[in-house]
């Protein structure tokens, strides 16, 4: 992969992390290095003054409450209103006569100046609200971000703040467990004790351990098998090379009938032993328990003050004994879901669930694969169960059980980011929470933060394909493909490529009109877990060309595919959207027959509504915002969809634009706002305006490359040229969209209509 361009560059960046530059009239605030200037002379700032004046930045244009302030700059801590009207006051001297900082009575704060970001390439955030990457319900869209939002409690939200003991200073030491030696009869002891020691460590705020697949990469580099097994002399080797502190080493032999567990730590540099400590126990149960008391000492012996070992410290076994065998069914089990093998991951976490029915994690992770194959019903009943059992998992565990559950059942996103910059600030060294924060941000269309926070968890976590797909997104999102491909050909050459990232390398093919690229991608997945994912991509490319036939047999092998693995047909909604926005109505309402019982989404409900079926689309959407009225992007853009198509199904093309008013600072998000708008604009013979929203999606292919309504919206603008009378511009909209669909079935609607109008011109 030496001779991709821009690779080694982003290496370079990746590794070095990156610095958010926020500008704003003569003033730059460095995000990363905590440092503002004015005609480049520093700015002295307390530090909650500085976090106050970056909270307000990152959400430029719209009243910033007192509330999220309390949260942003003071999270867990009871303060007053006076330390904000006093941190403000002193904000606005350290601005000087700026008037960057207004007051909005009663409500909070709005910062009135224009912002633009500089973080590696990204596009600067607008002035007004950010706005989502797309609506995570759209069938089309498989989420493959597991941040959440917070859990309701009788009607209202409980923020999870970092109330526990604060971590003991210096950044946390990276330790290798190796492979237990096992020097008994019992093969179960193979797995299970290594990956119940790597649990309880990653309690600890100190200590990060070294994950598996970053293991088996280092093999590979040491030209061994990354199968091979990790003995005290490898684990060493592979922690120099990883720049660890530690190596953790266990052992479990059996005398007589009872059984001697011990553990050491040794220094990798010069291989002196740290801490040693052991246990006799009388049975195999008891070895769990035993493994528990011992890892708490080591943690102390590592130089973790007690206050923590106890604040982040839940046994992994929790008021019944654990089952050995549950636990080696989920560690192989999370080993397949890390390598992108999620389908062939949801039978042995099953089997880790029928072994211990209290095993919160294995629900938890159940739930996440379900999620990320868009099966909700069975993703929102695992994460339930996981969450009414989080008390028995980790600390870091907690917060990710109560996230993905936010994320599956309440879903307030605005909260959902407060919440995670609690988890990073407590973990600063923990990758996760900085990716789900990334993950965050893009849903909400925070360009430069949602980069700068990406690539600084890709930093820390280069092992993690999910930390290379994010960056790959926010890079879509700024419309800047090249670096998209780049970063997905570094994970190429990093053997981290799965699921996540060629379904990201199909939709840069589509954008760039790489039709080889597109079908190289299209046949990496043949007979992979992937396989499903891209062929229902390669659908939606295909009807955005006016290939309707060519969609329905890709869209008929992604039903095969995903039936012989027990999923059903979520994507009817979709089709059938997309088919009506072609002018295949009929088709449509066949389409929508075939979802099954009980389902909905924005795009079932909107095809409703389009179809005729109004007082169905309304049923559904009332029943959707009781379900989850805190629902964050199901009020602000899905409700505002569904009433803008019943608006216009009713021909009335003003109240349509009004529907949809809610929806504006998220219009971005997979192009149906503006196109519904371009849209009713166009039934009202305002050319201009419809023009103005046609070039949104035009001028932003990187939100959603795969979209009908990309080609679509450049029918739209040459129809509103022409009401303004713009005729040579509309001749020009109108073959550039005739040329994209040169290929289209010829009895397409749209296709036709598009031609009789091109030659009444």
């Amino acid at each position: 992969m030496s001779g991709t361009p821009g690779v080694a560059s982003l290496s370079m960046n990746v590794s070095d992390g990156v610095s958010t530059l926020y500008r704003f009239g003569p003033f730059v605030l460095d995000r990363q290095r905590r440092v503002v200037s004015r005609d480049g002379q520093p700015v002295a700032l307390r530090p909650t003054v500085f976090d106050t004046l970056l909270y307000l930045v990152e959400n430029p244009g719209r009243i910033v409450t007192k509330e999220e302030l309390f949260e942003a700059v003071w999270p867990g801590r009871v303060v007053g209103e006076s330390n904000i009207s006093q941190t403000i006051l002193a904000l606005r001297k350290a601005l000087g006569e700026n008037h960057c900082v207004v007051t909005a009575p009663g409500q909070g704060y709005r910062f009135a100046t224009a912002v633009t970001v500089d973080a590696g390439g990204a596009a600067p955030p607008s002035s007004a609200p950010p706005s989502p990457r797309r609506d995570r319900r759209r069938a089309f869209q498989l989420g493959v971000g597991f941040g959440a939002a917070l859990l309701a409690v009788g009607g209202g939200f409980v923020a999870i703040q970092p109330w526990r003991a604060a971590p003991a200073a210096g950044p946390a030491g990276v330790i290798v467990v190796s492979d237990f030696e096992n020097d008994t009869a019992n093969p179960i002891f193979d797995k299970t004790l290594t990956a119940a020691a790597a649990i309880d460590l990653r309690q600890s705020p100190r200590l990060l351990v070294l994950s598996q697949q970053k293991v088996q990469d280092t093999l590979n580099a040491m030209t061994r098998s990354p199968t091979e097994r990790l003995t005290p002399a490898v684990a060493r080797e592979v922690c120099i090379r990883n720049n660890g502190q530690e190596t953790l080493d266990g052992a479990v032999a059996q005398v007589g009938g009872r059984y001697l567990l011990t553990l050491t730590a040794t220094a990798c540099g010069d291989g002196k032993v740290i801490a040693a400590d052991k246990a006799e126990v009388d049975s195999p149960g008891a070895l769990l328990p035993a493994l528990d008391g011992l890892v708490d000492r080591l943690r102390r012996d590592l130089g973790e003050t007690t206050v923590s070992v106890q604040a982040f410290n839940v046994p992994l076994v929790s008021r019944r004994t654990a089952s050995l065998e549950a636990l080696k069914a989920y560690s192989e089990a999370t080993a397949l879901f890390d390598h992108g093998r999620h389908l062939e991951a949801i039978p042995l976490y099953q089997r880790a669930i029928e072994l211990d029915p209290k095993f919160a994690m294995a629900y938890a992770d159940l739930a996440r694969a379900y999620e990320g194959l868009h099966e909700t019903k069975s993703a929102s009943d695992l994460i339930t169960r996981a969450y009414a059992l989080r008390d028995t998992a980790g600390e870091r565990d907690k917060f990710d059980i109560t996230l993905r559950y936010g994320r599956i059942v309440t879903q307030d996103d605005l909260a959902v980011i407060r919440s995670l910059r609690s988890w990073a600030s407590l973990y600063p060294d923990d990758p996760e929470p900085r990716l789900d924060l990334a993950s965050e941000e893009e849903w909400l269309g925070q360009v430069g933060p949602a980069l700068a926070d990406g690539l600084r968890a890709l930093a820390m976590a280069p092992d993690k394909e999910r930390a290379y797909e994010i960056v790959m997104r926010a890079y879509l999102l700024a419309n800047k493909v090249d670096q998209a491909r780049a970063i997905g050909a570094l994970a190429i050459a990093r053997h981290v490529d799965g699921d996540r990232i060629h379904r990201r390398l199909f939709e840069i093919a589509v954008a760039s009109d790489d039709q080889a690229a597109a079908a190289r991608e299209l046949q990496w997945s043949r007979d992979k877990p992937a396989e499903r994912i891209l062929l229902i991509d390669a659908g939606q490319a295909a009807i955005s060309l006016g290939q309707v036939r060519r969609a329905q047999t890709l869209f008929d092998r992604a039903l095969v595919v995903g039936k012989a693995a027990g999923l059903g047909n979520y994507f009817a909604g979709a089709y059938a959207r997309l088919l009506a926005d072609i002018g295949l109505k009929d088709a449509a309402r066949r389409e929508l027959a075939e979802a099954p019982p009980g389902f909905d989404s924005t795009d079932y409900r909107v095809t409703l509504a389009e179809v005729g079926d109004a007082r169905r689309a309304e049923a559904l959407l009332a029943s959707a915002v009781a379900r989850a009225p805190s629902d964050t992007l199901l009020n602000a853009m899905s409700a505002a969809e569904t009433r803008a198509a019943l608006a216009m199904g009713r021909g009335q093309a003003a109240q349509a634009v009004e529907a949809l008013g809610p929806a504006a600072p998220y219009e971005l998000t997979d192009f149906s706002v503006p196109y519904q708008r371009g849209l009713a604009y166009l039934a009202q013979s305002d050319g201009a305006h419809a023009a103005a929203e046609f070039l949104k999606i035009l001028n932003n292919r990187g939100v959603e490359p795969l979209s009908v309504h990309y080609p679509m919206a450049r029918l739209g603008l040459a129809r509103a040229l022409r009401l303004q009378g713009d005729l040579p511009g509309s001749r020009r909209a109108y073959a550039r969209f005739l040329q994209a669909w040169k290929d289209a079935d010829p009895d397409v609607p749209e296709l036709a209509a598009a031609k009789a109008e091109y030659a009444r011109l």
